[in-house]
């Protein structure tokens, strides 16, 4: 091959090595989220607060990532639980998500981007619905106790509600005090979970349209 050949053939590859590498999709953040739990539930936390920090940087849709983030920790959370993980990881997985909402919605206000914040704060109350659940479920595996589960809830509940708008900071309270209340019935606390995120999704949702008056005919 002659030399002119050989720059071309260099020049042409140096190109494509100075690409940057293509995006990441989200459902491939989530296949490497889970592995990555399954391989080590304890450090499930910190793996999904290292995978949010960085969607949260490339994400273009931020209202998409919000809404993500609730799947995400779920399917981190059954993957850490499934491994043996402990209600400490559970909480952990969870917290991390509750920071990424607050994250996700700096990020929005930063770039003038609306309506992001009640999407994320939805999903600041899945996770601790999905947390509650989780626990209870570490607890039962491990041998953990159910005060345990409470404390752990009632952390999280707390670390989400920091994250969140007032009104959705406000169904946190009853989690909270569910929690606090040394019931050694963790359903109580899991329902009081549910109820609360239930209560945030319904403060988002869209309106159902109103049916249009009837129109009085112009006389001829």
């Amino acid at each position: 091959m002659s030399s002119i050949k050989l720059a071309i053939v260099a020049g042409v590859a140096a190109s494509l090595l100075a690409l940057p590498a293509a995006a990441k999709t989200r459902n491939e953040y989530l296949a490497e989220v889970e592995e990555a739990c399954a391989s080590s539930p304890e450090s499930c936390g910190a793996i999904l607060e290292a995978t949010l920090a960085e969607m949260v940087e490339v994400e273009t849709d931020l209202g998409a990532l919000a809404t993500f983030t609730a799947k995400i920790v779920e399917r981190a959370t059954e993957a850490a639980v499934a491994a043996g993980g402990s209600v400490a990881s559970v909480a952990s997985v969870a917290k991390a998500a509750t920071a990424a909402t607050g994250s996700i919605k700096a990020a929005a206000e930063a770039k003038g981007v609306f309506g992001v914040k009640a999407k994320a704060d939805v999903a600041a109350a899945k996770s601790v619905a999905v947390a509650a659940k989780a626990a209870t479920k570490a607890a039962e595996a491990t041998g953990a106790s159910a005060a345990s589960v409470s404390a752990a809830v009632a952390e999280v509940a707390t670390s989400a509600a920091s994250n969140m708008g007032a009104a959705a900071a406000k169904s946190m309270e009853s989690v909270v005090a569910a929690a606090a209340s040394g019931t050694v019935e963790v359903e109580t606390v899991a329902a009081a979970a549910e109820s609360a995120a239930s209560a945030t999704e319904a403060t988002v949702a869209p309106a159902a349209p109103s049916a249009p008056e009837p129109t009085t005919p112009a006389s001829p």
